[in-house]
């Protein structure tokens, strides 16, 4: 009873399970596993389903399969190139897939660099791999001291061959650079699986700077001299200075320097040479510098030469202007080839390579230099100088700083009068001027100027200057000045140069002044402008004043006054005598008849009846 019971259940547990899994979707998974692997390595690979035994199928070659009710394992042998392994369900129809790829890690990696750098050159680096595989996952670098200067990747889409790669990498050499370690590295980037890296041996490198020597000497030296002669030869910023080399050779005489290494790392060898035996002639001095495998040299031409004598005549010392004289210039060196005569004319040219040279002197000076230069052509400065001097006559000339057109003397004062003329022999001037001279001597004198070629003559405007005369005060009118009336007052004065006139006027006076200040113009007078006036002159030789005194006067009303008076006492007194008679009766009123009939009759005389 118990096992029927038993056996049931375990017969439903089965149906209903399996009804309730093939209720759930089918699911295929592969489990982690190594997708990277040297070629021939085994690499085991797991997948598990939901549903049902899951198969691996794949064309690489495959060993140890296992499986179980949801699992299924194999180990797979890789190979070179890009592969995958499908895990399947058991109908087929559903899939999961594992990437796979054989690797192939280099054979070597080599480096190829020169071991000793200039400083400042451009430089190759060819870095090499071989036999690798695959090529899209490989990346090659450049490093210093482990540092990484320059790196490449290469085709991404070759997958099926192994390959040799070189990479090249051109850089400028420092000095930093020097016993640095360079080395040339793979590696292949295999993602979550270890990266494959292989390098090359290193390389220690030497950097260097040999800049091109400079050489330093006299280059003309006179043959038989007893000093020494100092060659240099300098290499400036060497480095490393320690490592540098100088040679110094005369020709071909090896010459070993004093060597001297300064901070900077410039290099300097000396050396002292006679040079007092060596025959005339050009010689090459070298200079040789050496740093590692780079070997630089300058060269520099040394002359060793003879001294030039010359014999220098001149017949005469005295000629005059616009003739014509012979030199004389011989060249006495027993090897003339290398050397030019010249003979010149105040520091000018005259003749070239000749012992005899004609020239007329033109130059208008007391003496002139006549030179005999003889000289190397390549060295101009190397010469011998013979010099002669030549006393030169001729006319006397005036000139306007010796004797000017124009002069200025001042009356009554003594002043030196200066005309001379230039000339040679010394020109003896006369110009006859007295040295005490009035206003009236103003004149154009003549002067004369003689040696014993002959006489020059020139005109001289002597101008005499004087201080201003006492002046002159007019008055116009010359008459009396009534009040109200108009008056001007003129100063004049004589002087050289012209005058200048100021006045003094009584205070408080309105005047007008005119013709630069020599009128005064009063206008309409009055009181105010009576008193004194004064007129000054002056120019830069004195001064000089004169006064005139003015009194302007009203107008007389007493006769006026008196006609007046006069006048109304007259009329005054005609009234009085008038009213007298009236008084009198002797004043009145008449008739006046016939005289006849007034013999008749009488008629009374009546006042004004």
């Amino acid at each position: 009873m118990t096992f029927w019971i038993q056996w049931s259940l375990a017969f439903l547990v089965i149906v209903f399970g399996r009804s309730h899994a093939e209720d759930r979707p089918c699911e295929i998974t592969v489990m982690d596993y190594q997708k990277f692997g040297d070629v021939n390595e085994i690499i085991t690979l797991n997948c598990t389903s939901t549903c049902s035994t899951p198969v691996w199928k794949t064309n690489l070659r495959k060993s140890n399969i296992l499986r179980g009710s949801t699992w299924s394992s194999v180990d797979v042998s890789l190979e070179m190139g890009n592969f995958t392994a499908t895990c399947f369900s058991a109908d087929g129809n559903i899939s999961s897939i594992a990437p796979l790829c054989g690797y192939v890690p280099p054979s070597q990696v080599t480096i190829d660099m020169p071991e000793v750098l200039e400083e400042g050159t451009v430089n190759t680096i060819t870095c090499k791999v071989y036999n690798v595989f695959p090529e899209p996952l490989l990346r090659m670098s450049v490093t210093r001291d482990r540092d990484i200067i320059y790196e490449e990747t290469f085709e991404k889409n070759n997958w099926k061959t192994m390959v040799n790669k070189t990479m090249t990498y051109n850089f400028t050499a420092e000095r930093s650079d020097n016993l640095k370690d360079f080395s040339c590295n793979t590696i292949l980037e295999l993602g979550t699986y270890s990266n494959v890296t292989k390098s090359s041996s290193s390389v220690t490198i030497r950097t260097f700077s040999l800049t091109s020597p400079e050489i330093s000497s006299e280059v003309w030296i006179e043959q038989g001299s007893n000093a020494n002669s100092t060659f240099k030869c300098t290499v400036p910023h060497a480095f490393p200075p320690e490592n540098v080399t100088l040679d110094i050779l005369f020709e071909e005489t090896y010459l070993s320097p004093h060597i001297e290494r300064l901070t900077d790392g410039t290099v300097m060898g000396t050396r002292s040479y006679s040079t007092s035996t060596i025959p005339i002639g050009k010689y090459k001095l070298k200079c040789k510098a050496q740093l590692f495998n780079s070997v630089k040299t300058q060269t520099l031409d040394v002359n060793i030469y003879e001294h030039p004598t010359v014999n220098f005549t001149l017949p005469i010392d005295t000629i005059d202007l616009d003739n014509t004289v012979t030199a004389y210039c011989d060249l006495t060196t027993q090897n003339i080839e290398p050397y030019s005569v010249g003979i010149f004319y105040d520091q000018e040219k005259a003749c070239e390579d000749q012992q005899n040279c004609d020239f007329t002197v033109t130059r208008r000076a007391r003496t002139t230099n006549i030179t005999c230069k003889a000289y190397l052509r390549e060295n101009p400065n190397i010469a011998e100088v013979a010099s002669k001097v030549l006393s030169v006559h001729y006319l006397p000339r005036f000139t306007n700083d010796l004797c000017p057109e124009r002069f200025i003397w001042v009356e009554n004062k003594t002043k030196d009068f200066n005309c001379s003329a230039e000339g040679n022999p010394e020109a003896k001037t006369n110009c006859n001027i007295p040295s005490l001279m009035t206003k009236n001597d103003s004149d154009t004198y003549t002067c004369v100027a003689s040696n014993r070629l002959g006489n020059v003559t020139t005109s001289v405007n002597l101008i005499v200057q004087y201080q201003p005369s006492s002046p002159v005060i007019s008055k116009t009118p010359n008459s009396d000045i009534d009040k109200g009336n108009s008056v001007n007052l003129t100063c004049e004065s004589d002087c050289l140069p012209a005058c200048e006139y100021s006045w003094v006027i009584p205070p408080g006076t309105s005047v007008e002044f005119a013709e630069k200040n020599r009128l005064i113009i009063i206008n309409s007078a009055t009181h105010s402008h009576s008193g004194e006036y004064i007129c000054n002159v002056k120019n830069k030789h004195g001064i000089a004043e004169t006064r005139i005194d003015i009194t302007v006067k009203g107008k007389n009303w007493l006769p006026v006054i008196i006609g007046v008076i006069a006048i109304i006492v007259l009329l005054a007194a005609v009234a009085v005598l008038v009213y007298c008679l009236w008084r009198k009766g002797k004043i009145g009123s008449y008739r006046v008849q016939n005289s006849k009939k007034l013999s008749k009759e009488n008629i009374p005389l009546s006042n004004g009846a």
